[in-house]
């Protein structure tokens, strides 16, 4: 599980990783639309398991939580990252027919259906806020935008490629769009840290299409702390 004591900079606050769990998919797609309308990077998860895949990479810096409809198992999401990722701000969405009791100090905003651009924009405000000063007051939040190479080892032959996200949890990598990459799949690798090369096991959580490249989303399998401290190490001399 993640520990927390790698490093970001302010220069990075222009750009994040949002993380929407929203169990109705579409429903997603106007926030969505805002935030990348800002520059940000976007997912949707429409379950809970697979949202806490996600936020186990350690990629995402905001989560956006649906609590519009009654699916406990969404809600146990925002535990899953108030647990392991304790700086995470978190915005919920929720409406007048909601059958969860919120607690107002659990969420950096809470919004309300139907939505709107102005309350969207002052939520995400607010979370940015939240994340620059967890950054700067206790220098505990966990991605740096990166570009390190990795070697990958697909079917026994070696391909390089570049990452551009990395937390000592997982890494984000740039591949061409014909990439013969698959969901879940396991890929053993070596993260080319400059003071020692680092071997490692990864798993594929997430596959986007950028439309110029593939974005491929690895969490790191079962890294020993004295290997994920190596990449906390270079993360706050990259930082």
């Amino acid at each position: 599980m993640p520990i927390f004591i790698s490093v970001i900079t302010l220069k990075e606050l222009t750009m994040t990783n949002i993380l929407i769990a929203d169990p109705r998919e579409q429903s997603g797609y106007f926030l969505r639309s805002l935030f990348r309308g800002q520059k940000h990077r976007v997912m949707i998860a429409i379950d809970a398991s697979y949202a806490k895949e996600l936020l186990d990479t350690g990629l995402f810096d905001i989560l956006v939580v649906d609590l519009a409809v009654d699916e406990p198992q969404i809600y146990s999401i925002v535990d899953y990252a108030e647990l392991w990722l304790p700086m995470m701000p978190i915005i919920a969405v929720t409406n007048a027919q909601s059958s969860f009791s919120l607690n107002a100090k659990r969420f950096t905003s809470i919004i309300e259906r139907p939505l709107q651009g102005k309350q969207i924009n002052d939520a995400l405000g607010r979370a940015l806020k939240q994340f620059e000063e967890k950054w700067t007051n206790r220098r505990t939040a966990r991605r740096i935008a990166e570009s390190l190479p990795i070697l990958l080892n697909l079917d026994d032959t070696p391909v390089p490629a570049q990452g551009r996200d990395i937390s000592p949890d997982g890494i984000a990598l740039e591949m061409p769009r014909d990439s013969k990459i698959r969901a879940e799949q396991s890929i053993p690798a070596i993260l080319q840290l400059p003071e020692q090369p680092l071997e490692l096991l990864g798993k594929v959580m997430f596959i986007k299409d950028d439309g110029k490249s593939k974005i491929i989303g690895i969490n790191f399998q079962n890294l020993e702390e004295t290997d994920q401290r190596k990449i906390s190490d270079y993360l706050r001399k990259s930082a």
